[in-house]
């Protein structure tokens, strides 16, 4: 019975009910669907990304969670400069079939070293905040090979803090901010529980039809083989019976 002497009525359960089948069925949505929109299988992913930028290249693990994503790179530009970077993004897909539309949030860090000279140096420390969308989708091609393209675009804003250290030691700290719209797409194609693909990163610098970033993906899936093989499977079995 409810405090005040009212009990709950029919409408008030099948509502109550119809909320929770909801909330989880989003959720299961999630689990399989959010992941296409980061280029990865549905489920527990692990990738190793090698990337070449502009100047330099990265090579770092992304690990794809339902609902999260989550990736540390180390940057290696020349002999006086180097960094790393840690990237979480954040999404829910909207629609179950084989094609997905996510709302994106992400969050980054990353910090840099120069080496001008012997004696002098300047470290720099960004925090990325990142918003927008995405669209991705696995799609089976054959029994247990299936591609993944996806599409993400979001308005990122970044705050920098310089420190510039010189000759005697002294430190003269200051800070920036730059924001603007970037684009990440690819495709990744996965066979069984083996993944691997390329992607690729524009910005409002960017130049000519060459990314300034692009990164080659190998990976290894522990959701198991692709729906392409599991659907597969029931009609071999049908094929078998007898007449």
């Amino acid at each position: 019975m409810h405090p005040n002497g009212k009990g709950v009525t029919m409408r008030q359960l099948v509502l109550r009910l119809g909320l929770m089948i909801g909330f989880l069925t989003t959720i299961a949505g999630a689990a399989n669907g959010q992941a296409a929109c980061h280029g990865t299988p549905r489920g527990l992913a692990v990738a190793y990304e090698y990337g070449k930028l502009t100047s330099g290249n990265s090579q770092g693990i992304a690990v794809t969670l339902p609902g999260v994503r989550f990736a540390a790179r180390m940057r290696d530009i020349d002999e006086t400069l180097s960094g790393q970077e840690f990237d979480v993004r954040f999404s829910l897909p909207i629609g179950t079939s084989k094609f997905h539309v996510c709302p994106l949030l992400g969050v980054g860090y990353g910090r840099d070293e120069w080496e001008f000279s012997a004696s002098s140096s300047m470290t720099t420390q960004t925090l990325a905040l990142r918003g927008g969308a995405a669209v991705g989708g696995e799609f089976p091609l054959r029994a247990g090979l299936s591609a993944i393209p996806f599409l993400q675009v979001a308005y990122q804003f970044r705050a920098v803090k310089f420190d510039v250290e010189d000759a005697g030691g002294d430190v003269e700290a200051s800070a920036d901010t730059v924001s603007g719209m970037e684009i990440e797409y690819g495709l990744v194609g996965k066979y069984r529980n083996f993944f691997a693909g390329v992607a690729a990163n524009r910005n409002k610098d960017t130049e000519g039809i060459r990314p300034y970033q692009a990164r080659w993906i190998l990976g290894f899936s522990f959701s198991g083989g692709s729906r392409s093989s599991h659907a597969a499977i029931p009609a071999v079995r049908g094929s078998q019976r007898k007449p």
